[in-house]
């Protein structure tokens, strides 16, 4: 059991990392490290008991709507985060201009909710990225 914590607390770490340093929409007056610990341990429990969640209701545990449902999940956690911490924000951002493969991809300006829903996908899609690369076969 402190075994899988300990996974899901690091792969949401990155995930939270990931997320915050792509998106650029959190932000957090004051304390940044206990604030940010605190966030990623919040989310650490909700990844980590949701699929027993799902199994007693009957929804996905596999697949994209899962994922659709973690997406969602994480955005609730969010919105509440943003409620009831006082330092804690989600702030419009700018995503860049991208060239992949020769491919343009236009920046874009994120208003606060496109900001949410933009950083709850990333790190919804990296700790599910992680959760699959360290799965025991």
């Amino acid at each position: 059991m402190i075994k899988k914590f300990i996974t899901f607390f690091i792969y949401c770490s990155i995930g939270y990392y990931v997320a915050s340093s792509t998106i650029g929409g959190i932000f957090i007056s004051g304390n940044r490290v206990i604030t940010s610990f605190f966030v990623v341990f919040v989310l650490t429990f909700a990844n980590m008991l949701a699929p027993h969640v799902f199994a007693i209701l009957p929804l996905p545990k596999k697949g994209f709507s899962a994922i659709f449902l973690s997406l969602i999940l994480n955005v609730a956690v969010f919105q509440v985060f943003i409620v009831f911490l006082p330092n804690f924000r989600i702030v419009a951002s700018f995503l860049p201009e991208l060239i992949i493969f020769g491919f343009v991809l236009p920046s874009k300006h994120l208003n606060g909710i496109e900001s949410l829903l933009c950083t709850a996908l990333v790190f919804t899609i990296t700790v599910k990225t992680f959760l699959w690369l360290g799965k025991e076969r």
